[in-house]
């Protein structure tokens, strides 16, 4: 999970598997950032941001960031790129500088110029541990 900070640009992020085993979820802001698949694995694990409120300065601005993040990463994986694109924009004016809606945002664009292969999949794969 550690070169998975990097790479989103968040300080904590835990598997979809331990976000479950939380006992109080309400006690924790958390953003699902997509699907990941590491090194020397097979499977595609879901990865979550989790967020201090330390970090938050406008709750408001922050809770419209996360869902128009989550609706973007949405038609992200259902190939809707453009749509997807179009949310991620929005994303940016309630969190600016947020690394993973730019990475997301970026492979917007790609996918837009380029397309994508029949069996794409919308997972980040890490090449390193």
């Amino acid at each position: 999970m550690e070169s998975l900070t990097k790479v989103f640009g968040s300080q904590l992020l835990i598997s979809e598997d331990s976000l479950k085993a939380l006992d109080d979820l309400s006690q924790f802001r958390h953003r699902k950032l997509g699907l990941v698949r590491v090194k020397g694995k097979a499977e595609n694990i879901s990865i979550y941001e989790i967020i201090p409120d330390s970090k938050i300065k406008d709750i408001e601005q922050y809770q419209l960031g996360v869902l128009c993040f989550e609706l973007g990463l949405d038609h992200y994986q259902k190939k809707n790129f453009l749509e997807a694109k179009n949310l991620l924009e929005r994303t940016s004016t309630y969190l600016p500088n947020d690394k993973a809606t730019k990475l997301y945002y970026d492979h917007c664009i790609r996918a837009l110029k380029e397309g994508v292969h029949a069996d794409w999949e919308a997972v980040e794969v890490l090449l390193e541990k």
